[in-house]
């Protein structure tokens, strides 16, 4: 998200990807990381479309946080943005 904002001035407004959580306590022990994302990730204003590789587990904790603003989309989901 800085990379898109340090060449169009902004943070996108959607952003499609895994976000590769499935197993946090891999990538940080603190079990407050995915929290803390979401919170961050809120402040940037986009709508997310996330895929497997945030498991399920951890979208619904991202969920809490981002309401409306997250959907978990596999294959063959439609996205209109």
């Amino acid at each position: 998200m800085e990379s898109v904002k340090s060449l169009v001035g902004r943070y996108p407004d959607h952003v499609v990807g895994g976000l590769h959580l499935k197993k946090p306590s891999k990538i940080n022990p603190d079990k407050t990381y995915v929290p803390r994302l979401a919170k961050e990730l809120k402040s940037r204003g986009a709508k997310y479309y996330t895929c497997h590789c945030t498991g399920r587990k951890m979208y619904a904790v991202l969920e809490e946080t981002l309401n409306d603003d997250v959907r978990y989309i596999v294959t063959g989901s439609d996205v209109h943005i």
